[in-house]
C-alpha cells in the first residue's frame, strides 16, 4: 500500500486550486486554459512572498523550467511559483513584493549572461522583460486581493512563461487568436 506524503497532498491541492481558478467561467487567458487542459505546468512552492528569501531556489527552478520547455517543445508549459505565508496584500504592497522577488533573480554579476541586450535590463525601458540565461519571461502576479478578478488566486503567485513560447505561437499563426 502506497503512502501519500504531505508534499504530494499539497501538490494535488495546488493543482486543484489552479484548475478551478483557470477553468472558471469567462477566464480571459486562452493560453493559460490550454496549459491547464494539457496539464503542461510546473508548480513549486516557496516561503513568504515579497521577501526574496528563496530567490536562489526560484532561479534554479526557472532554469529547470526553461530546460524542460526546450526539451519538450511545449508551447503552453507554464511555471507557477506559489508562495506560502501571508496572503493579504494591498495592490501597492503586492507590486512592491513582486519587484523585490524579480529583482533578486538576476544580479549585476550575471547581467551579461541574463540579458542579451543590457539596455533591456533596465526596468524603465519599454522593452524590459525579466531575463535569465538570455531567456526573457512574461510574468503575471496573482494574489487574493487583486483588483482584477482574473488575477485573484488563493495564494500569492508568480506565473512565468518564456517569451519564446509567444514568438513560437506567432510564427505558427496562433498568437493573434489567443489575444
Amino acid at each position: 500500500m502506497e503512502t501519500i506524503t504531505h508534499m504530494e497532498t499539497v501538490q494535488a491541492n495546488l493543482q486543484s486550486d489552479i484548475h478551478q481558478f483557470i477553468m472558471q467561467k469567462n477566464y480571459p487567458c486562452i493560453a493559460a486554459i490550454k496549459s491547464v487542459q494539457k496539464e503542461e505546468y510546473i508548480i513549486r512552492t516557496y516561503g513568504d512572498f515579497g521577501q526574496a528569501l528563496f530567490w536562489r531556489e526560484l532561479r534554479q527552478d526557472l532554469q529547470f523550467f526553461l530546460a524542460e520547455q526546450k526539451r519538450t517543445g511545449s508551447t503552453y508549459l507554464t511555471f507557477w511559483a506559489i508562495f506560502e505565508g501571508q496572503t493579504k496584500f494591498s495592490e501597492e504592497d503586492f507590486e512592491s513584493g513582486l519587484w523585490n522577488e524579480l529583482s533578486h533573480l538576476s544580479s549585476f554579476e550575471k547581467m551579461n549572461e541574463d540579458w542579451t541586450d543590457p539596455e533591456l535590463a533596465r526596468p524603465e525601458n519599454p522593452g524590459f522583460c525579466l531575463s535569465i540565461d538570455g531567456q526573457a519571461f512574461f510574468v503575471v502576479g496573482l494574489h487574493p486581493q487583486s483588483s482584477r478578478e482574473a488575477r485573484r488566486f488563493a495564494k500569492p503567485a508568480l506565473v512565468f512563461n518564456s517569451i519564446e513560447q509567444f514568438k513560437k505561437l506567432e510564427r505558427e499563426g496562433k498568437y493573434e487568436p489567443l489575444k
